[in-house]
């Protein structure tokens, strides 16, 4: 499972070998298709957790580099990436999207008060929290949805044993029910264990599995609506890396810059030396 490793991910629901053998022959089973469905969401939950650590590590690295003197702040920078787009667009398509993307790109960061590194690590601070408080809301909701899957499995396990149980009631002298009870305990076990599971589900012996049916249908509604919020901050997330990576090619840029000024600056005071003489 994804606990014994340290993940901390849906757990997937176990299929059997039955199960297994229906979904390789290509036959969609029930409990394949939540597992993809629980499979999906992992995905998404990897991918923003994985961008999270990322931006916060950089993050960290750029307020280091933005702290020392004269370096410049994230608008500067942006603007400086964008100057270098249109410098190097030669067509009239390319410069009309660059000047769409840099428009995108800074309504954005002014819809959301994004005007320094301090601000962007407070938005990705606020995803993590979002993550985690949705993470805890699909823990629930796929924790409930696997126990009314395991119920559904109890209800039809108690129906199909119940003749054998029903058997043995029905056997009142001792050798022979001992007899029954050896033919079939493997059938027994599993009734009890079904009739257990139902019990702990209805106290008062009443199985109602329209109610459960019911309340998997809205659980599943409830995940899905998660799911969403969940893409929605992914989306999110790209749209922050994407600014990361602009920034990081404009401070590349400027390195650049500023190291041609330190090599042509011995060159210049020669120069000047030459026409002094």
């Amino acid at each position: 499972s994804y606990e014994r490793q340290g993940v901390e991910l849906l757990p997937t629901v176990h299929e059997g070998a039955t199960v297994r053998a229906m979904e390789k022959k290509g036959i969609r089973t029930e409990k394949g298709e939540f597992n993809r469905w629980i499979k999906a969401t992992n995905a998404v939950i990897r991918d923003i957790k994985k961008k999270i650590a990322l931006l916060f590590d950089w993050i960290a690295e750029a307020k280091a580099e933005l702290a020392k003197p004269q370096a410049p702040d994230l608008v500067s920078l942006l603007n400086a990436y964008y100057t270098q787009r249109r410098a190097g667009a030669y067509s009239q398509k390319g410069k009309v999207s660059n000047l769409k993307e840099m428009n995108e790109t800074f309504n954005y960061l002014r819809a959301n008060g994004i005007y320094s590194l301090e601000d962007l690590e407070s938005r990705v601070s606020e995803h993590s929290a979002a993550t985690e408080s949705l993470k805890k809301t699909l823990d629930e909701q796929t924790a409930r949805m696997k126990a009314i899957k395991q119920l559904y499995d109890s209800s039809a396990a108690f129906q199909g044993l119940k003749p054998v149980y029903d058997g043995l009631q029905k056997i009142k002298f001792e050798k022979p029910r001992a007899k029954y009870k050896a033919e079939h305990e493997a059938e027994l076990k599993q009734f009890y264990a079904a009739r257990r599971k139902l019990t702990g589900e209805f106290p008062d012996g009443k199985v109602d599995m329209k109610k459960l049916t019911e309340e998997y249908d809205e659980l599943e509604q409830a995940h899905n609506t998660t799911y969403g919020e969940f893409k929605t901050v992914r989306d999110d997330l790209h749209r922050l890396w994407k600014v990361k990576s602009c920034v990081d090619t404009a401070a590349r840029f400027n390195e650049r810059t500023e190291e041609q000024k330190l090599q042509n600056r011995p060159q210049t005071r020669q120069k000047k030396e030459e026409l002094s003489r």
